[in-house]
């Protein structure tokens, strides 16, 4: 579970904000690695948040989720992603869920993984990302213009969705 967040929140950061408090005081190392497992925890449920309600299936919010994360370059080339159980534990899933994300993910050269090490982001550019979400969009424009929606309707839902970011 300790990976990449450790980077952006470690123990001087802790400190730093202790001795900002009127009543500092020296934290037993016990109490430190607590309060820094927790900030991890929150950091990692706010970085892969899912919707369990959702009619999306939940490897897909995964993969959509990492991928988003690499476009807003909160994950970079080359960073430690978490690992399939302690993902899987942490977001409450089935680790089969994750893992299947996982092989989407590196199959489409988004990540890859050493043997023994882990998964990591790749080096991918944002352009290749970019024309790949088009790709999808354009799949979904077809089949939804098969299924007998209109041009404007598309349009519609597209402006709408403008409206709303």
């Amino acid at each position: 579970m300790i990976f990449y967040a450790i980077e952006s929140y470690g123990r001087d950061d802790l400190l730093a904000k202790r001795r900002r408090s009127p009543k500092f005081s020296a934290p037993s190392s016990k109490d430190l690695s607590m309060e820094i497992f927790s900030v991890i925890k929150e950091r990692v449920n706010y970085m892969y948040n899912i919707d369990l309600q959702s009619r999306t299936p939940i490897y897909e919010q995964l993969y959509k989720k990492v991928v988003e994360l690499i476009l807003r370059n909160e994950l970079k080339p080359n960073d430690k992603l978490p690992s399939v159980r302690e993902l899987a534990k942490e977001l409450g899933v089935n680790p089969n869920t994750v893992s299947k994300a996982f092989q989407l993910l590196e199959r489409d050269k988004v990540i890859y993984s050493l043997a023994g090490r882990g998964s990591f982001v790749s080096n991918v550019s944002t352009d290749s990302v970019k024309e790949t979400a088009l790709e999808d969009f354009d799949r979904a424009v077809a089949e939804a213009l098969n299924v007998g929606i209109t041009k404007k309707e598309l349009t519609d839902r597209i402006n709408v969705g403008d409206k709303k970011s």
